[in-house]
């Protein structure tokens, strides 16, 4: 698939950042159309986003956006044996290798508390790449001490609706007041044109995370594609709402 020829050749500076999460080329066509400031490279979206092969990444670096790509080996838990950590650092030094802004991954305990080793160990092979840890995080029974952990751990961002399930204000104004400029909350959750301008008076809350996804049909009458494909007039709406 080439280039539709949609790409601008430089993003302007903004206050607030869009990151999309993409795992087709139409997706990542469509976010970088809309004015997505970075996107998130995953395969199987459907399944919360695994680790993109290498052909899916070689493919996205031809194009002009900042790339976080994500690690996660198995769809499921997040709850990851050795073997499965030590996939994830190889996943982690690929990204690495290949010059990518960062990568998001997520380990938890049996009790959904932030693994403090694995993330220690992940942090360590990432470098001076990025790091979000993703919405596993809203899994975590104590999540302003597992914030403080994450600083600790120097984790970069948290992606996070403020809570399980769509983008909640309570919540996400909750984390942002705790985070105190130390590390990045990076609301996400459903987010959609007409769900984000609540989020907007949040102060300190400058970034936002969507898979800005449609149900898209195939050319077989009634089928759909399994994992829904970002709209490019989602994103732009999105992209005008965080621009006010």
């Amino acid at each position: 698939m080439e280039n539709p020829g949609l790409i601008p050749v430089k993003r302007p500076s903004r206050k607030r950042i869009l990151e999309i999460a993409v795992s087709t080329p139409a997706s990542l066509f469509a976010a970088i159309a809309g004015g997505a400031d970075r996107v998130e490279l995953c395969a199987a979206l459907s399944a919360g986003g695994l680790t993109p092969d290498q052909a899916w990444l070689e493919f996205a670096q031809q194009q002009p956006l900042p790339i976080v790509m994500m690690v996660r080996p198995r769809p499921g838990n997040f709850i990851f044996s050795r073997q499965e950590l030590d996939i994830m650092v190889r996943s982690i030094k690929v990204a690495g290798k290949a010059g990518l802004q960062g990568i998001a991954a997520g380990v938890l305990t049996l009790k959904n508390r932030v693994d403090r080793d694995a993330i220690s160990r992940l942090r360590e092979a990432a470098g001076d790449m990025d790091f979000t840890f993703h919405r596993a995080f809203d899994a975590s029974p104590e999540p302003l001490d597992d914030l403080d952990l994450l600083v600790e751990l120097r984790v970069d961002r948290i992606l996070s609706g403020g809570g399980q399930g769509a983008a909640g204000k309570d919540g996400l104004m909750q984390f942002v007041h705790r985070a105190a400029g130390r590390i990045t909350v990076v609301a996400a959750g459903s987010l959609r044109p007409d769900t984000i301008g609540d989020l907007l008076s949040i102060e300190g809350l400058n970034e936002f995370h969507s898979a800005a996804a449609h149900k898209t049909p195939t050319d077989y009458p009634g089928e759909y594609l399994p994992d829904p494909e970002a709209s490019a007039a989602i994103v732009t709406a999105m992209r005008k709402l965080l621009d006010q």
